[in-house]
């Protein structure tokens, strides 16, 4: 492990892009097409090494269910969260103001009538 910082170890990762960059840039410029297909079947084969294990298979899948379920149960907590908290807020403040602060919701804005009507 390294003490060295986030920003110096970023630095060092695009000074190695670069680096790569230069040594594959002759090549790119004689041969463009050529060289994106030799890209794509060099990752091609990279993925299929790694999807060639089972157990990183099924490591991905379940990783990637996990997140989509767990995307699934935070818009329907959420949703139903929200409508909870509006139908709560609206119900409240219309009982503060009916029941015990009717005459105060109806006169000019002050703190206290705020605090009352909005149950603060």
């Amino acid at each position: 492990m390294s003490d060295a910082g986030l920003a110096s170890r970023l630095g060092g990762e695009l000074k190695h892009v670069a680096h790569q960059y230069e040594l594959t840039w002759p090549e790119f410029k004689r041969d463009p097409i050529g060289f994106v297909k030799r890209s794509i079947v060099g990752y091609g084969q990279m993925a299929a090494r790694s999807f060639s294990n089972r157990n990183a298979v099924i490591a991905i899948g379940v990783a990637v269910g996990a997140m989509l379920a767990l995307a699934v149960i935070i818009k329907v907590l959420d949703s139903r969260a929200v409508t909870r908290l509006i139908a709560f807020w609206t119900l409240r403040f219309f009982h503060d103001c009916v029941f015990f602060f009717w005459p105060a919701c109806l006169l000019p804005c002050s703190v206290e009538i705020a605090r009352g009507c909005y149950g603060g």
